[in-house]
């Protein structure tokens, strides 16, 4: 009954089959259950999604971790100030998104992405790269280098919230047969 009211209520996404039926696809619950805190059954990830923060702007940093505290508190959070920090935690921590900072003093992070993305265990890694210079050659050159998304530091806080629910959605279905 909860269900269906919710359906109802235009809370839930759902389709119809030929008989009438109403279905909700696994990854449009997902979404559901993120946004109403509800959490996910232990079957569909083998691990918590965790999060990996590459930043050298302490204050950018902490503001994207309350963001995924207080919108997401089942993820496990892990914060990098510098290339070196960054590749001391990646490999023990194995994040399942990367949210990456390109510009910051001796890394390149289109470098840094092409790295992961040639590592096995963190293939599946969603890797976000954030910077202030939002123009299309930079856009055009991280996706080269292998980055999920892009996101403007400079991007509104419900942007980022909002994305931060597909990327979380993401990449917990791509673990459920794991």
């Amino acid at each position: 009954m909860t269900v269906a009211k919710w359906i109802d209520d235009g809370q839930m996404t759902f389709h119809l089959t030929a008989g009438g039926h109403r279905r909700v696809t696994r990854e449009d619950l997902a979404v559901f259950m993120e946004r109403m805190h509800l959490p996910l059954p232990a079957t569909w990830t083998s691990n918590p999604s965790r999060v990996l923060i590459v930043d050298d702007d302490e204050l950018d940093r902490q503001h994207i971790a309350f963001l995924i505290r207080k919108n997401f508190p089942a993820v496990d959070i892990l914060e990098a100030e510098n290339g070196f920090d960054m590749g001391r935690k990646i490999t023990t921590f194995i994040p399942s998104l990367i949210i990456l900072d390109l510009r910051m003093p001796g890394l390149d992070g289109f470098e840094v992405c092409k790295s992961i993305r040639s590592d096995p265990k963190l293939q599946e890694a969603v890797i976000v790269a954030m910077s202030s210079q939002d123009d299309d050659a930079t856009k055009k050159r991280i996706f080269k280098s292998g980055a999920d998304d892009f996101l403007s530091k400079n991007a509104e806080s419900p942007i980022w919230i909002e994305k931060l629910r597909e990327w979380l959605a993401t990449r917990r279905i791509s673990d459920a047969g794991k």
